[in-house]
């Protein structure tokens, strides 16, 4: 593997880090920065040092504060749903008491088939659990021109995915550049939007794999 190819791997990873970092409000330390292999190559244009000695990504607002606003909001919508679950008890008031009536002589407990058939489930009954919501893709007008270009578009999920599938950055970085060079050269074909590339470059992802595995050395 070449200088470049390392360097840029490292940014890759760098960036990524950053942006994990940045969601929880948080920067980089000193320790995390040698820890995890970074050195003084991304100085200054991927990483700057803060006056209070922590480290930061170079534009990070801008990159990654749509992550931010999503988290922000997400809390501030959970607090509105508890509120309203809150004032909507408090305006029930005390129940009425009940009237004392007789209590009806209990009936002889229903066999298993019976409850069955009157589609009561039964302690055997297997209730399947809901499947996850698929992430939101935004529809908007999107023309990327390099691999950056998709830092804060991609959905976060989508891109765990793909690190979990394809954990090779170096492929991952060839690969897209393959796919915008391709698209350049096929305009008809070239996704408009957001949704399509996630959908082209996780297509073109999976046929290219196979082939790279290939050459990864055994004791790689």
């Amino acid at each position: 593997m070449g200088d470049a190819d390392r360097a840029t791997g490292m940014a890759l990873r760098f960036l990524r880090f950053a942006q994990i970092k940045h969601k929880a409000g948080k920067y980089i330390t000193e320790k995390e920065f040698q820890n995890l292999g970074f050195d003084a190559a991304l100085f200054p244009a991927f990483a700057t040092l803060r006056d209070d000695g922590l480290i930061e990504c170079v534009g990070a607002e801008k990159l990654f504060g749509w992550l931010r606003s999503r988290v922000e909001n997400g809390k501030k919508g959970g607090k509105a749903s508890a509120a309203a679950r809150t004032s909507h008890s408090n305006n029930l008031g005390p129940s009425e008491p009940k009237a004392n009536t007789p209590e009806p002589e209990p009936s002889p407990s229903p066999s298993p088939s019976s409850s069955v058939e009157e589609g009561v489930p039964s302690s055997s009954t297997v209730v399947e659990k809901p499947r996850p919501p698929r992430p939101k893709i935004s529809s908007e007008l999107f023309d990327p021109k390099t691999p950056e270009d998709f830092m804060g578009k991609i959905p976060e999920s989508t891109l765990e995915r793909w690190a979990e599938l394809y954990p090779d950055e170096i492929f991952v970085r060839r690969e897209t550049l393959k796919a915008l060079s391709w698209t350049e050269s096929n305009p008809k074909r070239r996704p408009r939007n957001v949704r399509g590339w996630t959908q082209f470059l996780s297509n073109w992802f999976d046929r290219g794999w196979s082939n790279f595995r290939k050459t990864i050395p055994v004791n790689r």
